[in-house]
């Protein structure tokens, strides 16, 4: 200034605000000269300024517009310098050719329906800005010089210019050349010039090639460098040195970031320029990043660098000065500025290291496919498993490279010139990339068992595996590498794209470019994406069953090394599945199940490799040669195919030893595979017990050698008795080491039978200990597996040895089981009601062990060595006379008569003054002695029954005259009677203390005679039968004593054809029932055929016809009155009444249920209309005597009786004349009764026969005549009733229109959803116990203490707000219950209807059945409303509620027991209730219901109030019906029919054949008894206050209907288990439906066993769908469980899965499991056992389920224990021994079952299930996590600058993330530690910045992650990307400017990082679920949310964050609200 020169600024903006005064010319002249201001910091000088001075500032036009002050600007003189001012004409035009050039450069064509991205000519050469084009030209120009002509230059320059733009090209900008448009040709050439003639390969490629090419007169070269790659280190710099020639020293690399100031930077540079080497490198590199700073940073750096080597003058040396900027991917507009021309040369090399696992052409890889890389090249080398290298570059590389990153680290050879006939195999190393690709397939498996985490060790086995150390280890390398080929392959096959253009789509990929930095690596991510999934899906299959184990266990055999490589290698044996590579969100990560087949003993893994493939592959076999040859043939057909598959053929080229060990272990892991054994001696017993079935079966075929197959024909063939075993030796562990110390040759065969007697020898030993209840819990926990053992089809399989041992099993259990029936019976119940003679009678239970000891067998005779003496019974208030004689008080009372003071039975006389007390002592011993009888009788009586009538041949004669003599005993009476003795009969019992009073004939020997064959016990019955007719007290009722009779021996034949098919059936009734017709003729008009027969008395042979006549289950009414002449009743009748009953129509009225009003009124209708009189003078006396609704009610009845009836006659002569309807209608009209205009109308129609219901010719109606009847009753009681309850049903018969929203009565409901309103329990959140058992907490909703469930006793609740393992919260609050009718059809066949309420068996059934009758009212009025009520619609719903009726009586009839015609009468009877039950509804009060049902609370008290009406009906049932009977058998109406007289009536009256007043043929014999059936005896459990008295039967009959499908388990499980296998992780989407599935199996074996399994999966879930519905754990979807499935249904249904349909499969398996836990805990709770037996659901056998048939086990035992009694002057009564039935029903079904767990239930798990949330829980529960310290923060995010490092330390923080939720780990350990020496990645961590990373310890990882993927957004926004694009747009709503004002406020007081951390995450985690609206709706306060999502992690909550945050803002505005707080970051960042 003072000298006058010219002053240039350039990046001094600092200064720039200091020139304001001299810019202003503010000048103060002292002596003539200038003096101005200038301000520098705090100080001011003054300078003077001369004339001559001139100031120019130079600075890019966008610096100047955007950051420049205004009033800098405006003080300034505005120039704008152009390059192209500088140039001529021929120039400029150079440069519009060459910026067309680039256009056409950078436009890359968008393929059909591809969107493309639009590239800047920035983004494709780094550094272009405007000028750049002219700055080239330029520069180009003057590197030529004028030497050459015109032409030649202008064409020169030309090129030129295009190679230097090309030189900054990106490669992969080069590689989408292809799709530009300047043509294929110039594509090639310029990528041929790109890849081989420039050097991008790496840096020292490009500074050799310099070194090579020098020229001496250019003493120093300047090279502008940019890359996307690292900059250089120290360790590049070694590598740099040893490749760089001519002796050049080590280079020197600068980093600015390394220097404060520039006076340090400068002496670094000196003391380079200062070096004596003759060429010098310098190596100057930054971080460029986002700014002004940056590109000011450079260019003064640059500028002193030039003057330093100016300064150094006369010095000849070479100095190369390369100046490296490393760049991030950005956008158009990137802010740095390259082509300065002049000095500086500008290249980009996109990584500056040189790669030794991929080729730098990268266009090699172009038209190769990925599996084309993995494909075995055919020379030798490969073969023997060398990799494509060759030693040169293995010494130069020691260690290969495991990643992209890795592959950065060495340097490639020269030769790529000759690449193009490189084979795929050396484009890429796929070696290392398998070995980089380890950790991330590994971190992606799961483990079923969690406890057994193996991720460490597939790491260290597989990287131990994948070398080519040695052969064997190349060989497994080459077998990896041709699976990968085959899968991958397959993958491209079914890909949409062409897979060998994927370089080119890669190129084209923005976001993989912006993350991996390079393109290089780019490819390589590309690459290790593909495989990865496929190398985890390969290592899932490979390491079942740690299978790997076996290929580096020193001590493996070598034919195990052998097999498994033999098994790998052939891809048709061992299927590896294809993992759809699928683009998974952020916030997802895939994992794949590893399969564990073998039950999880520790340190036990497998012998044989890949046994689990074996195993399945010989039961595919085995199912093919059973299909060929059936069972007989089968073994030798499967050895036979085994032999001559590939498989079969490998293991006989092996030696015999090899083939023996082989054997053996494939036993071993046969049995780890089958059955679960706890402990290693318990898998030794089961390994010998196997291995001597496998010799039993080869014994038939000796010449023979053991192979494989024969394992599964042993197993198969011996199955039962090895889970026999096997469950012995669970619920008795002790004797297991007796077992495996004593095992010997001799003694392998008969190992159950041997652990069954150390059972009964343990047993014996401890009797009673440790107490009596633990000892009898054993015993019957082993009663099943030993009774088992003793059965006869046991027997068959088992040898002479063995059926010796068990002979001897069954002498000790027959001792046994006796002493545990006195134990259960006598000792516990002695324990618990009579303490103190518990030690008496534990005495006789060892007197009865030593007794027994001797000889158990009680089925043969050998003779077993007071009450008050007036009643013969216990005495009540007993008084002891003198002479100690004891009497009841009152009989006392009657027996002493003044002057008659004796004792009654001694005659002693009594003292005058004696007064009768009531002996205290005298009642306690009564009381007590009553007691031990009662538990002695209760066992003898189940002794009996259990022992001695067991097996299949009865008792000897004297054990059963024995039993006959205890029904009837000899009582002596009192000494003053005429008579000394009376015989009396009694229970069945040894006491004879107690007697009947009135004499009773009781079945229950009877009974247990009919057990066995009629020919076996027909002499005991005759005898029996003799005896009870010549005994006095049965003379007067005879005929109740043969009905006893006859319904026991129903009841036999019945209980023994249950299980029969129907041919069998009819056989057995042939063979059983000849004595029925020997008998029936031998006393009938023809002489006796049968010759032998025992002779019975002649009323014995009239009952025994009588019984033939009545061989038929039931005879329902409709079949009786009208009974086919050729059907299934005809031959019950006798022929008369046949001949008569022709022609005759029904004439039973059931309306007789309103008594006889009704009557007189229908017959004077009757009379009306037959005399053709006018009916007001006949029927109005009658109804005028009292009008009302009931009189309406019996008037419309009778219409319909008297004339609609007669419209059913086809005879139209028989129909209603004209005039009579005429007279009718009149009548109708002027009628009072009929007060209504609807109930005038309804007669009307009934005399019209218009009425709707009723349809013309009723003969073909679709109404049966029952339903009829009881729908035209039902019509008529709610026409005439006004009671408030029946308000419903009439809305529904009559305008059913409104009830469209209501909730139907009986209707399904989710009782869960139910309970949440219940009173109290509104506000507890719900859980669900480890076993599915719901569970509510209270307060918080959160567990702070321990608890038991009180269904299972599961362990519950939680300490310190943690619940405990498999307490689980319940998060599916939806109520599944549905409006309408939603129960679809009806059950088939009649199945049993399962209530969901607390409403009775019959009061559920008669509301559903009024509920459907008044629907099919509603449908006749009004169809189409009702096809809006019923779900899924129908149709004709006329039809299918007519359906709906007759199901529910159906189910009414079983329930009742009764007929069909007593099953209707007593619907009519309910009917009649209703209409009078309104006059008591008045004291009801509020009843809690609206007649439209609109909730469920209102549908639930109107079901009560119903039940409430109906229950009193049903109280009286008996007597009801005896009245209704009465009134029909009284009907003349009736008289006419034959049949019905014989039910009713008199037999003999019109039967002239049959004798006189006959004990038999009478119509007692007629009346069709009671049905047992399953439904009737949970009617009678209600009715004797089952729920408390027998609580386990009751809980067993409330479920039947769906426990008897429990048996259908294994079969399902076996079904999924087969599914998973096939499909885990592999697409289905091939089949469309079940059907196609099953027929793309071409063998028929196994499409016969899919199609057996597929139908019990099918019609096991159409039974139990409604079930599912609402009650099942797992919540379906409303319209899964609408319909029924078949075969044509959707495939994925039968997928168990926990998603989507697939759910349908788990759900099934879920609900059968619970079914099955649920008795299994009643049991053990109502039994005091403690049964710590479970099985997990993979391991699950027919054995362990609850497992019987209905007909063929159920029945039976009911018909069994149902006992008939006859009471002197009454009628044969029916009762059930409930307390036998609830003993048998345990013991024989429930008793000694395990419980089942859910682990190991097949699933078939989406690759995308696990998401974060998950992981972090599983690393929670493993070790505690901890925040990350501040000072970690802030190294982090400043080392980690690039996105695509901060993308790289997210991937190992990912892939650690996966090992630590599957293996854990110590919390203090550093996380550098464990990523480089554990996971073995410290390949990848070596190029990143992980020194940032030092103070990171485990116990900070989820932290770590945290801030990561949050900094990785943060660099996203900062280069001006959208880090949310998975989120939905709903949650990006814009601010308003006020809410956004808020906002600031607020980030400005909170701490921004913290903020910033949180919100991501929680946008991470939550909102990037498809299902995310529904739970974060955007509506929700994001406050709220935030702090409630905060909650849930235990974190800390600012309290500037609940308080201060704007209320306002909503969380659809999260993601512009953590944009606005990361701008605010990033803006404090740059201040």
């Amino acid at each position: 200034m003072e000298t006058g020169k010219t002053v240039v600024l350039l990046n001094l903006q600092s200064l720039y605000e200091s020139l304001y005064d001299a810019l202003n010319q503010y000048y103060v002249y002292l002596g003539g000269q200038k003096y101005v201001d200038l301000g520098l910091g705090t100080h001011r000088v003054k300078c003077r300024v001369h004339p001559d001075f001139r100031l120019i500032v130079i600075e890019e036009k966008d610096v100047v517009y955007k950051h420049f002050p205004i009033p800098l600007i405006n003080r300034l003189e505005k120039h704008y310098l152009d390059i192209n001012t500088v140039l001529e004409k021929w120039q400029k035009n150079i440069v519009e050719e060459l910026k067309s050039w680039v256009e056409r450069f950078v436009d890359v064509k968008s393929e059909q329906f591809v969107a493309r991205h639009k590239y800047s000519p920035s983004e494709v050469f780094i550094g272009y800005h405007p000028d750049a084009c002219a700055s080239v030209v330029l520069q180009v120009t003057k590197s030529l010089g004028h030497s050459i002509s015109t032409d030649e230059l202008y064409q020169k320059v030309s090129e030129e210019a295009k190679l230097i733009l090309l030189g900054c090209a990106t490669p992969d900008a080069v590689v989408r050349l292809g799709a530009t448009s300047l043509g294929q040709f110039a594509a090639q050439s310029l990528s041929r010039e790109y890849h081989h003639r420039q050097q991008h390969n790496s840096f020292a490629d490009f500074l050799q090639a310099q070194l090579r090419t020098l020229d001496p007169k250019r003493r120093v070269i300047f090279t502008e460098i940019t890359t996307f790659s690292r900059l250089l280190t120290n360790h590049d710099c070694e590598i740099l040195e040893s490749e760089v020639m001519d002796g050049a020293l080590r280079p020197t690399i600068l980093s600015l970031q390394q220097f404060d100031t520039e006076s340090s930077f400068l002496r670094k540079v000196q003391n380079c320029l200062a070096n004596v080497a003759r060429c010098k490198i310098l190596i100057i590199q930054t971080d460029f990043e986002d700014g002004v700073g940056s590109a000011q940073l450079i260019a003064s750096a640059k500028y002193s660098a030039i003057n330093e080597i100016n300064k150094v003058q006369g010095n000849k040396d070479h100095i190369l000065v390369y100046f490296i900027t490393k760049l991030s991917r950005m956008g158009s507009g990137a802010p740095y500025v390259g082509f300065h021309g002049g000095l500086w040369q500008s290249v980009h090399i996109d990584d500056l290291r040189k790669s030794m696992v991929m080729v730098s052409d990268v266009t090699k890889l172009q038209d190769v496919a990925i599996s084309q890389l993995f494909k075995a090249e055919e020379n030798p080398e490969l073969k023997t498993g060398h990799g494509a290298r060759d030693g040169r570059e293995e010494a130069e590389e020691p260690q290969a490279a495991e990643s992209g990153e890795a592959a950065e680290a060495g340097s490639e050879t020269e030769g790529s010139e000759a690449l193009p006939s490189t084979p795929h195999t050396q484009i890429m190393d796929t070696t290392s990339l398998l070995r980089g690709c380890i950790q991330g397939a590994v971190g992606m498996l799961r483990d079923q068992e969690e406890g057994r985490p193996r991720s460490m060790r597939r790491v260290e086995i597989l990287l131990s595996l994948l070398n080519e150390d040695d052969a064997e280890k190349a060989a497994f390398l080459q077998a990896c590498k041709a699976r990968l080929s085959a899968l991958l392959e397959q993958q491209e096959e079914n890909c949409f794209f062409n897979m060998k253009e994927w370089v080119s789509r890669e190129a084209s990929n923005q976001d993989a470019l912006q993350e991996a930095g390079t393109f290089r690596q780019t490819l390589w991510k590309r690459v290790q994406g593909v495989v990865t999934p496929l190398l985890a899906s390969m290592v899932s299959v490979l390491d079942r069953d740690s299978n790997l184990e076996l290929l580096t266990r020193p001590d493996s055999p070598s034919w195990t090394r052998d097999l498994w490589m033999f098994i790998f290698r052939d891809m048709k044996l061992l299927n590896i599945p294809l993992v759809t590579n699928d683009l998974r969100s952020k916030s997802e990560m895939p994992y794949i199940t590893v399969q564990n087949y073998m039950s999880p003993l520790e340190d036990v893994s497998s012998g044989v490799p890949f046994s689990w493939r074996i195993k399945d592959y010989l039961e595919e076999l085995g199912v093919q040669a059973q299909y060929i040859t059936g069972a007989e043939g089968m073994s030798k057909k499967l050895v036979e195919i085994f032999q001559q598959t590939p498989l079969g053929r490998f293991i006989a080229q092996l030696s015999a030893e090899q083939q023996r060990e082989l054997f053996l272990c494939y036993v071993r892991d046969f049995l780890l595979l089958t059955m679960r054994a706890s402990t290693w001696e318990e898998l030794m017993v089961l390994r010998v017990a196997l291995g001597s079935c496998v010799n039993q079966v080869q014994a038939q075929r000796p010449q023979e050698e053991v192979s494989l197959p024969w394992v599964h024909l042993a197993h198969q063939h011996f199955r039962g008795r090895l889970q026999n075993l096997s469950r012995i030796l669970n619920i008795c562990p002790q004797i297991l080491q007796v077992l495996f110390y004593n095992i010997t040759e001799g003694t392998w065969k008969t190992l159950d039978a041997l652990a069954a007697v150390a059972c009964t020898e343990v047993l014996t030993r401890d009797i009673l200990q440790p107490s009596p209840q633990a000892w009898l819990q054993m015993v019957k926990n082993l009663s099943m597996p030993l009774e088992l053992l003793g059965s006869d089809g046991y027997l068959q399989s088992c040898g002479r040895m063995a059926r010796d041992l068990i002979r001897e099993v069954r002498t000790h259990w027959n001792r046994i089981f006796p002493v545990a029936l006195f134990v259960e019976h006598v000792l516990l119940g002695i324990e618990s009601q009579i303490p103190e003679l518990q030690v008496l009678v534990t005495e006789y239970v060892f007197l009865l062990n030593k007794y027994l000891q001797d000889d158990s067998d009680i089925k043969t005779y050998r003779p077993f060595i007071p009450p008050c003496p007036v009643c013969l019974g216990d005495a009540q208030d007993p008084v002891c006379l003198p002479c100690d004689h004891v009497f009841c008080l009152s009989c006392i009372k009657v027996c002493l008569t003044l002057g008659q003071m004796r004792c009654p039975f001694c005659l002693t006389d009594l003292p005058e003054d004696y007064s009768l007390m009531v002996s205290q002592e005298h009642r306690e011993a009564v009381k007590k002695h009553a007691c031990v009888r009662q538990l002695c009788n209760s066992f003898f009586l189940d002794l009996v029954s259990t022992v001695c009538f067991k097996d299949n041949s009865p008792p000897q004669k004297e054990v059963i005259d024995v039993l006959l003599n205890l029904l009837f005993v000899q009582k002596e009476l009192l000494r003053d009677t005429s008579q000394r003795h009376r015989e009396h009969t009694k229970s069945l019992s040894p006491f004879d203390d107690i007697v009947d009073k009135t004499p009773v004939i009781r079945s229950v020997v009877l009974k247990l005679l009919l057990k066995y064959s009629f020919q076996e016990v027909k002499d005991y019955i005759q005898a029996y039968l003799s005896l009870l007719e010549e005994k006095a007290l049965v003379t007067e009722d005879k005929t109740e004593l043969y009905i006893l009779f006859s319904s026991c021996l129903e009841d036999s034949l019945y209980e023994k054809t249950s299980a029969l098919s129907t041919s069998e059936e009819l056989m057995y009734l042939r063979e059983e029932g000849v004595f029925l017709k020997t008998y029936s003729w031998r006393y009938g008009p023809e002489p006796a055929s049968g010759q032998g027969e025992a002779v019975l008395p002649a009323a014995g042979a009239a009952l025994l016809r009588t019984s033939e006549e009545r061989l038929v289950p039931s005879v329902p009414g409709a079949e009786a009155r009208q009974p086919a002449r050729d059907g299934v009743c005809a031959w019950v009748f006798p022929k008369e009444a046949m001949v008569e009953q022709e022609g005759q129509p029904s004439q039973m009225d059931l309306y007789l249920v309103h008594g006889d009003e009704y009557k007189a009124l229908r017959d004077a209708v009757g009379k009306a209309m037959l005399e053709c009189k006018p009916l007001a003078t006949v029927a109005d006396p009658k109804l005028c005597r009292n009008p009302g609704p009931q009189q309406a009610a019996h008037l419309l009845l009778a219409l319909f009786r008297e004339v609609a009836t007669l419209y059913q006659f086809r005879d139209t002569n028989l129909h209603p004349k004209p005039e009579q309807c005429e007279a009718l209608k009149k009548f109708i009209e002027e009628s009072k009764v009929l007060s209504s205009p609807e109930m005038r109308h309804f007669a009307t129609s009934l005399v019209t026969n218009t009425l709707p219901l009723l349809r013309t010719g009723a003969r073909d109606s679709s109404l049966e005549g029952t339903v009829t009847e009881l729908a035209i009753h039902a019509a008529i009681v709610l026409l005439c009733g006004h009671s408030k309850v029946l308000e419903p049903l009439q809305n529904l018969a009559f305008s059913p229109a409104d009830m469209a929203g209501a909730y139907l009565p009986t209707m399904p409901e989710d009782l869960l959803a139910q309970a949440r309103s219940w009173k109290g329990l509104e506000g507890v959140f719900w859980y669900m116990c480890p076993n599915g058992h719901p569970c509510s907490v209270g307060e918080c909703g959160r567990p702070m203490e321990q608890s038991r469930c009180v269904d299972c006793g599961a362990l519950i609740g939680g300490i310190n707000h943690r619940p405990e393992t498999g307490f689980q919260v319940i998060n599916n609050n939806t109520d599944r219950t549905q409006t309408g009718h939603v129960l679809g059809a009806p059950l088939p066949g009649g199945e049993a209807v399962v209530s969901d309420r607390e409403l009775s068996p019959v009061a559920f059934l008669l509301i559903r059945l009024l509920t459907h009758l008044a629907l099919l009212l509603g449908a006749a009025q009004s169809p189409q409303a009702l096809r809006h009520i019923i779900k899924p619609p129908v149709q004709d719903p006329r039809g299918f509620l007519q359906q709906h009726v007759h199901s529910d009586l159906q189910q009414l009839t079983k329930t009742l027991g009764r007929s069909a015609d007593e099953t209707a009468t007593v619907v009519h009877l309910v009917l009649r209730s209703l209409l009078r039950g309104q006059r008591h509804l008045s004291s009801w009060g509020p009843l809690g219901f609206d007649a439209r049902l609109w909730t469920r609370e209102q549908r639930n008290s109107w079901e009560k109030a119903m039940q409430t009406l109906i229950l009193p009906e049903l109280e009286h049932l008996e007597k009801a019906l005896l009245t209704v009977t009465t009134l029909i058998s009284q009907d003349e109406r009736i008289s006419s029919n034959p049949v019905a007289r014989i039910v009713y009536g008199d037999p003999t009256a019109f039967l002239p054949h049959l004798p006189r007043k006959s004990a038999v043929h009478c119509s007692k014999m007629w009346t069709c008894r009671r049905r047992v059936t399953v439904e009737y005896l949970q009617h009678v459990v209600e009715q004797k206050n089952g729920r408390e008295t027998v609580p386990i039967l009751w809980k067993f009959l409330q479920k039947e209907a769906e426990l008897r499908l429990v048996r259908f388990l294994p079969e399902i499980l076996a079904l999924q288990r087969d599914l998973v296998k096939r499909f885990q992780n592999v697409p289905e989407a091939e089949y469309q439906s079940i059907r196609s599935f099953i027929n793309s199996h071409h063998e028929d074996g196994l499409k016969q066993l899919l199609h057996r399994r597929v139908g019990i999966f099918l019609s096991t879930w159409n039974k139990l769908r409604r079930s599912l519905q609402t009650s099942g754990e797992i919540k379906l979807p409303e319209d899964y469980c609408t319909a029924d499935l078949d075969m044509d249904t959707d495939f994925e249904v039968i997928l168990p899965r926990r998603r989507g349909r697939g759910l349908c499969s788990t759900a099934l398996v879920s609900y059968l499991i619970g079914l099955h836990n649920g008795i299994v805990y009643a049991v053990e709770k109502f039994s005091s056992g403690n049964n710590s037996y479970s099985v997990d659901a993979s391991e699950v056998t027919d054995l362990h389920v609850i497992s019987y048939e209905v007909e063929r086990d159920l029945m039976p035992l009911i018909l069994s224990n149902c006992q008939y009694q006859m009471e002197q002057g009454r009628e044969t009564l029916q009762e059930f021994d409930l307390e036998k039935v609830e003993r048998q029903v345990t013991s024989r079904f429930l008793q000694g079952k395990p419980r089942l767990t859910l682990k190991g239930i097949p699933t078939l798990v989406y690759r995308r299930d696990w998401n974060y949330e998950h992981l972090f829980m599983d690393i929670r529960s493993k070790m505690a996590q901890k925040p990350l310290p501040n000072v970690a923060v802030s190294a982090i995010c400043g080392q980690l600058l690039s996105y695509s490092d901060a993308c790289e330390a997210l991937s190992v923080i990912e892939v650690t993330l996966g090992f630590l939720s599957t293996a854990g780990g110590n919390p203090n350990m550093p996380l550098s530690v464990y990523v480089q020496d554990m996971l073995r990645m410290g390949d990848r961590t070596a190029l990143l910045p992980f020194q940032a990373f030092s103070r990171c310890q485990l116990k900070h990882t989820i932290a770590l992650w945290q801030l990561l993927s949050a900094h990785r957004s943060e660099q996203l926004l900062r280069l001006h990307k959208e880090p949310f694009r998975d989120i939905s747009a709903k949650y990006k709503v814009g601010l308003s400017p006020e809410d956004m004002k808020c906002l600031r406020t607020f980030l400005n007081q909170t701490d921004l990082d913290s903020f910033l951390l949180e919100l991501h995450e929680m946008i991470i985690l939550k909102l990037k679920s498809p299902r995310a609206e529904d739970n974060f709706r955007p509506e929700w306060s994001l406050r709220e949310t935030l702090v409630s999502y905060m909650e849930t992690k235990d974190s800390e909550i600012p309290p500037e964050l609940e308080h201060q945050f704007p209320e306002k803002i909503l969380l659809c505005s999260c993601v512009p609200v953590w944009s606005a707080a990361a701008e605010l970051k990033q803006g404090r960042q740059a201040g």
